[in-house]
């Protein structure tokens, strides 16, 4: 950049059309020019009322003065610093990873009062160890100069404010560099300041520039992490009263608020060494995730952490924790965006309640928070109270420190105040007790109770509320979990009967505590304006400790009858006299479509459709105990719909998932394996007990064949007794048949090999028309 000193200056003027012309000569004071700086390679200036058109090239002296006019330059007069602006960083030295691409910041420092025309800025730097792969200019001065130069080691920089000149400490440039080509211990950044790359601050005065400060780059092993996030439900483009923040922390490093966008892509802009660390990651209104991340050399931080479990939705007000409170903040604001009414009830801003992201607060948004809420998938690893469940905000806190009255949940015995014998069934009563005027928006009772002692039969819910999003139970684990939520204007107050629930004594030595669950994931609460304080009373009952472990099957046939749409009712028939009872309760909405009993332990098994009411687990397996009939949830298969259940001699169980094709299923755990895919409708399936390989399927009135070994499927038959939907098979090849609607209320005896059914040999099914799985203990059967 060429300074032009303040005082008279012979311009020469020269015109160049191929041939030489005459040049002429004028006298111009640099006081009339509108600045004092000119640009490198030429440009316009105003002097006075006029402009002044210039360019300028590289220095040349002509040997042959005859063949054109050349113009020269003034060699710049050395200046003594009139200012104390510095150019530098805003730290004293930077630490820069080995493993990841870093920036850093080159600022101008000013006093407050000083204003700058032109900035100058030309750095070297090691170009054995640093590459630049971007510079970005960071403030109002026009860029004039942005350069950099990887093999020569040089940054060339330099700007001109035409307008709105900045003034005090502003950031001048940010320089992006790429890994480290060689780590070593430290680098340096360092400004030239010698022409022609010579560093230089202009003002109106001349030059302000004091001097510069080297930059020292210390380089340590690690990187920054990247990550990549999902959020659930948003809409393709978000609303601009979403914020694009994320709280992330590593290990010790604290939760920051870290940039992201809608695609939910992050990098933590603090260093990570090499090791293994916690990593947490939250939004605003969602639960936090967490997953473990090992970074153990560059490789790990090239590629995002790809965080598998999205950021659940739900969390009005950012304290980790999915909550009652939290349908009542989307309620008030929803009631006052739609209906103008109890604006000045709200505890929350609308973009915390508006879930999805599309700047509305609507019923979209409430489903988001009553799917989390009511979430029980384990195979997710998902906690509706996210990793800090144990956790109480302080904004909580402070609400239940300022209410002075509360609310109560108790349990009472319906009707007689005595309990019944051993076996027989009995109701408990689930109380809301408040004041009259006290109006409730949502409730969240959560019970544990001893699985030994007790068997929960059913849950019946009243109708205070409008809406009951959860409503179950779990006689393995000893849980009870009921919510309900009242979207209507007339909310529910006073003594509230919310739930009956019947139950069955199992004995009657031992004491045992029927509790609500006060703290952790499972913590009873209310949703109101007031957000009352929750107490919680108890209640005991007495019984003998018998073994929760499910029973084995004993020698007799077992069915599962489809009920209306997916009511589910295990029964039993005896072999030699056919004797038919039902297996324990009537499970609602439950839509179990197959069975199986294990070929050598004769433990019994179960899996459900996809016709499940809202409050059950549809694609999911069960134990079923041969004795009771309790049913056990193991877990989810991962697939929608099981249809039939099979058991080959070796233990390894089969199944077949409607519209994915055959699979495995691991009775543990319960997760399901594609082994053959196929979209054929098969509703029964068995294996022939002598080879392993040969499977019988059920489809409408068609027998299917399936031989594993030679990957043959072919149609056997085609005059099964109706719409066929189980399958059994038995000693000597014959099968077991239960069929839609069968009028006759028996299950068939049916020869494949002759595709005939054997009229005589039918089981009666009494009441039982729509058997949907039928099951035979062979071991129990076997004589020893």
């Amino acid at each position: 950049m060429l300074e032009i000193p303040n005082k008279p200056l012979t311009l020469a003027i020269c015109g160049i059309l191929g041939v030489p012309i005459a040049g002429t000569s004028t006298t111009t004071y640099a006081d009339t020019l509108a600045r004092h700086v000119m640009v490198a390679n030429g440009g316009k200036v105003a002097v006075g009322s006029n402009s002044f058109a210039y360019t300028i090239g590289q220095p040349f002296i002509s040997t042959d003065y005859s063949s054109r006019l050349t113009a020269g330059f003034l060699t710049k007069r050395k200046m003594e610093p009139s200012g104390n602006v510095v150019l530098g960083i805003e730290t004293e030295n930077i630490i820069a990873p080995s493993c990841s691409a870093f920036s850093v910041t080159i600022f101008v420092k000013a006093d407050t009062d000083q204003t700058i025309n032109a900035v100058s800025a030309y750095l070297d730097f090691d170009a054995n160890v640093l590459e630049v792969i971007d510079i970005i200019s960071e403030n109002n001065l026009e860029m004039l100069e942005s350069d950099f130069d990887n093999g020569a080691g040089h940054i060339d920089f330099s700007g001109l404010a035409l307008d709105n000149e900045p003034s005090g400490i502003f950031k001048l440039m940010t320089i992006k560099f790429g890994k480290v080509l060689n780590v070593v211990d430290s680098t340096h950044l360092a400004f030239s300041t010698e022409f022609p790359r010579e560093s230089e601050v202009v003002s109106d005065e001349g030059s302000v520039f004091l001097k510069s400060e080297d930059i020292s780059i210390a380089i340590q092993e690690g990187g920054f992490l990247a990550g990549q996030v999902t959020f659930q439900g948003h809409v393709p483009e978000p609303d601009s009263s979403w914020v694009p923040q994320l709280q992330v922390s590593a290990g010790e490093l604290q939760s920051a608020a870290v940039p992201t966008d809608k695609t939910g892509s992050f990098r933590l802009e603090e260093m990570l060494s090499f090791g293994t660390y916690p990593i947490r990651v939250k939004h605003e209104h969602t639960v936090p995730i967490k997953q473990t991340v090992s970074l153990a050399s560059c490789d790990d931080f090239d590629n995002a952490v790809d965080f598998e479990t999205p950021l659940w939705e739900g969390d009005s007000d950012d304290n980790a924790q999915l909550e009652p409170m939290d349908f009542n903040h989307w309620k008030l604001n929803w009631k006052c965006a739609t209906k103008g009414s109890d604006c000045d009830k709200r505890q929350v801003e609308d973009r915390q309640v508006d879930f999805n992201v599309d700047g509305l607060v609507d019923k979209l948004d409430f489903n988001l928070w009553k799917e989390n809420y009511t979430h029980k998938d384990k195979n997710k690893q998902y906690d509706r109270r996210g990793e800090d469940s144990n956790q109480k905000s302080a904004k909580n806190l402070r609400r239940q420190l300022r209410d002075s009255r509360s609310a109560q949940l108790a349990l009472r015995l319906a009707g007689d105040t005595t309990l019944p014998p051993v076996g027989e069934p009995f109701n408990i009563v689930i109380e809301l007790r408040a004041d009259e005027i006290q109006d409730f928006s949502a409730i969240a009772t959560h019970l544990k109770f001893d699985p030994a002692l007790l068997r929960i039969n059913s849950m019946t819910a009243s109708h205070d509320f409008d809406t009951v999003l959860e409503s179950e139970f779990d006689n393995e684990r000893g849980l009870i979990d009921f919510l309900a939520v009242h979207l209507g204007d007339d909310e529910p107050n006073g003594t509230i009967e919310l739930v009956t629930i019947n139950l069955t004594l199992l004995g009657e030595a031992g004491e045992k505590t029927l509790a609500f669950n006060s703290r952790g994931a499972r913590q009873s609460e209310v949703g109101s304006e007031e957000g009352l304080t929750l107490d919680l009373d108890t209640s005991e009952v007495t019984g003998d400790d018998t073994s929760n472990e499910p029973k084995p099957a004993s020698c007799q046939l077992y069915g599962v009858h489809d009920g209306k749409l997916n009511n589910t009712q295990f029964f039993t028939v005896t072999l030699n006299d056919h004797q038919v009872s039902e297996l324990g309760p009537m499970y609602k909405g439950h839509d179990i479509e197959a069975l199986a009993i294990h070929p050598e332990t004769n433990m019994m098994y179960a899996a459900s459709g996809d016709n499940v009411s809202a409050d059950n687990l549809k694609g999911h397996f069960y134990q079923v105990d041969g004795q009771t009939g309790q049913l056990i949830v193991i877990g989810s298969t991962g697939f929608d719909e099981i249809e039939a259940l099979a058991f080959s001699a070796d233990g390894t169980l089969w199944a077949w998932a409607k519209g994915d094709g055959l699979i495995t299923i691991d009775p543990t755990t319960g997760t399901g394996t594609l082994v053959v895919a196929s979209d054929v409708l098969m509703e029964g399936l068995t294996l022939n007990k002598d080879n392993g390989t040969i499977f019988y399927g059920a489809v409408n009135t068609e027998l299917w064949i399936y031989d594993m070994d030679a990957n043959t499927l072919e149609i056997a038959c085609t005059n099964l007794l109706g719409e066929t939907e189980a399958l059994e098979m038995m000693s000597g090849g014959l099968l077991l048949i239960g069929a839609h609607k069968d009028k006759t209320l028996s299950v068939h005896v049916f020869d494949p090999k002759v595709c005939q059914v054997i009229v005589e040999a039918d089981i009666p099914t009494n009441k039982y028309n729509d058997v949907e799985g039928i099951a035979l203990p062979i071991a129990a059967c076997t004589v020893k």
